[in-house]
């Protein structure tokens, strides 16, 4: 308690001290103030047709492509429009693909945004539909924390708030809302789609089918409901770890075409 009243305390010295200052400021420097600022809020360069291309120890994480691209060195951050499209790597080869309709990349690639109209879409047939995403490249997980779809080739998950690792081979949501699952048809042939479940509905229905997912490549789906962490065959699961990345250098690489503008700052 003691720590808080001090803390309290010191962020109102902090406000004195600034409406101080503000009330000192002559119109001169109000000017100067007005400019300085405007400066700040426009882009160091500007880019059209952009590739950016962003590798660690010569091994490429991701690879960027939009129609435009403002750099704002003093916030130490990117913002790219009209429509862009991320390829994440593993091993030298592409493992999901994203679009949104803009982005933004932070400290110097250590932090992407996808903003509208989020489409995930990996090499074993999962998609994922959300309004924003964000990713890491410390922990290499995608987050958000808003409504979020994901459709394989069995069954649809619907929720909000979103954890899985960047190549979206484990996944949860982590607050379902339903499940639509694909069986088969009575009169055979053909797939058809159950209504949307809850995750205790499913677990209590056992006749639920939930055929293994064609790819080769493992896959885990985990929803996290009122009971705790379980799967889309109803197996207890853990949450996965976070991946241990190596200290090692990185460096990003930015292609452009032959538009390009710089603004002083």
């Amino acid at each position: 308690m003691k720590r808080q009243l001090t803390y309290l305390y010191h962020i109102s010295i902090f406000f004195v001290i600034v409406a101080g200052l503000v009330g000192c400021v002559d119109i001169e420097s109000e000017g100067e103030l007005a400019e300085d600022e405007l400066r700040w809020g426009l882009p160091s360069q500007e880019f059209e047709d952009v590739i950016l291309t962003h590798s660690k120890s010569g091994e490429i994480l991701f690879k960027l492509t939009a129609p435009h691209f403002d750099r704002y060195d003093r916030k130490d951050k990117a913002l790219f429009y009209g429509g862009i499209e991320i390829l994440f790597y593993e091993d030298g080869e592409v493992t999901s693909r994203l679009t949104s309709e803009r982005g933004e990349v932070l400290h110097d690639g250590e932090e992407l945004i996808a903003l509208g109209n989020v489409v995930v879409e990996t090499d074993t047939g999962t998609t994922i539909l959300t309004p924003r995403l964000r990713w890491e490249k410390e922990t290499k997980l995608i987050t958000n924390d808003t409504t979020v779809t994901i459709i394989t080739d069995y069954d649809t998950l619907y929720g909000t708030g979103l954890i899985a690792t960047d190549d979206l081979k484990n996944k949860r949501i982590i607050n379902p809302t339903g499940v639509s699952y694909r069986g088969v048809s009575e009169e055979g042939g053909g797939m058809q789609l159950s209504p949307a479940r809850s995750d205790d509905e499913t677990r209590a229905d056992s006749s639920v089918v939930n055929p293994q997912p064609r790819s080769s490549r493992s896959e885990t789906m985990s929803v996290v409901g009122p009971s705790g962490i379980s799967n889309i065959d109803n197996r207890p699961v853990s949450p996965f770890d976070k991946p241990q990345l190596p200290e090692i250098s990185d460096s990003t690489n930015v292609d452009t075409s032959a538009s390009t503008k710089e603004t002083g700052e």
